[in-house]
């Protein structure tokens, strides 16, 4: 027995060694920048802002430096100044995912093919810390370019890691590990996705906003204002579709994620937040939203959508064998399946009459995609209804 339980630890010690160093959650949700990827125009001591002590780094007008976190983070910056030559000074903050589209004029972006504007800090109104407004959340990115306008001395950069609101970052209850290594880092890279993914809610939809219609597009003249400050679901926590854009409830996305979420964060909570927000849509009818709020507004009609919606009850109860959940979403999943079945003609298929799928276009008839989805959900049915 003393062996065993000797054996046991001696396994579990030795497994978490093997994964742990995989998990791409930071270990503090304060980060600071790792290193610089390049200066433009004078900056005197910028490497005084790597890390997480004070330094004292001098931009002289016009100058800029493109920061790098190491990886792709989440959150919202603050930028620490001291002096500055002008009470009209200011440092734009400027995102990117990729080196490709490092600017000191555009960040990347979150909608369509703009790109999106620069944020202003007013650093002349005195020395102190400035931070972006909570709906500023950039949900993903690796590179940060402060540019000032006059010379202006800055002593700490930092960003508030927001993603995966409610969970203790690294604390993985689950583990993947092989001996092929390439497989090891692409599991931990999609478990770290779906962290970034999960929100806080009240500041969701980066996509879905409004300004002027463009006809052409052109790199840093041609931006868009850009925010994440519509509520998508109730909670503090839920899991969205991706972690920039479109930051907004998919169900074809999260019947993806919700296997890997339980296998490695098991937040459930978040998922649970997630299809609770798409059963609040449900039409009088029994269809299921093609996506969340504000996307439903479209009234867009999705068949394999709204079987991914059944589809994530049934993944919900699977992993966590909440049997009481089913029974309080019953009604919902019930009527669910009739909209479903009522497509079906005498073919024996369901005859689908919209092509809303994911980009795909030719989605209509007897599709075989959302025929086979549909079969796959009346048995998770019949084996939810046997409970």
């Amino acid at each position: 027995m003393i062996l065993t339980f000797v054996l046991h630890t001696f396994l579990a010690t030795a497994l978490a060694q093997d994964y742990t160093s995989y998990i791409h959650a930071p270990d503090s949700r304060t980060l600071h920048p790792v290193g610089i990827y390049q200066n433009n125009g004078p900056v005197v001591n910028a490497n005084s802002l790597l890390g997480s002590s004070k330094g004292s780094a001098m931009f002289t007008s016009p100058s800029s430096v493109t920061f790098d976190y190491g990886m792709n983070i989440a959150g919202i910056v603050s930028v620490t100044v001291g002096a500055s030559s002008s009470p009209n000074a200011t440092i734009s903050l400027t995102y990117t995912e990729s080196s490709l589209y490092i600017s000191n004029q555009s960040c990347d972006a979150t909608a369509g093919p703009q790109f999106d504007q620069p944020l202003v800090l007013p650093v002349g109104k005195g020395p102190g810390t400035y931070t972006v407004e909570d709906w500023h959340n950039r949900g993903g990115f690796r590179y940060l370019t402060l540019t000032s306008n006059a010379a202006v001395e800055v002593t700490s950069v930092s960003t508030n890691f927001t993603a995966a609101p409610s969970q203790n970052l690294r604390d993985y209850t689950g583990y993947f590990h092989s001996n092929d290594e390439k497989l090891n880092r692409i599991w931990y890279a999609g478990a770290y996705t779906n962290q970034l993914a999960t929100i806080n809610p009240n500041y969701g939809a980066s996509t879905l906003r409004s300004w002027p219609g463009k006809t052409t597009v052109k790199r840093d003249t041609d931006t868009i204002f850009w925010y994440s400050n519509i509520t998508i679901a109730n909670g503090s926590t839920v899991l969205t579709d991706g972690a920039k854009r479109d930051r907004e409830i998919w169900p074809g996305d999260m019947t993806v994620s919700i296997p890997a979420v339980f296998v490695s964060t098991n937040d459930m909570v978040s998922i649970e937040n997630g299809i609770n927000a798409l059963l609040d849509l449900q039409h009088s009818d029994g269809m299921f939203p093609y996506a969340g709020f504000p996307f439903n507004t479209f009234n867009d009609v999705s068949f394999t959508y709204h079987l991914h919606t059944l589809v994530a009850i049934a993944y919900y109860f699977h992993y966590t064998g909440d049997l009481q959940y089913v029974n309080d979403v019953w009604d919902h999943y019930t009527r669910g399946v009739a909209w479903s079945l009522s497509s079906i003609d005498s073919s024996g298929l369901m005859f689908v009459t919209s092509d809303k799928d994911w980009l795909r276009g030719g989605m209509n008839g007897h599709n075989i995609e959302a025929n086979a989805i549909l079969y796959y959900v009346l048995n998770q049915g019949i084996n939810l209804a046997n409970l």
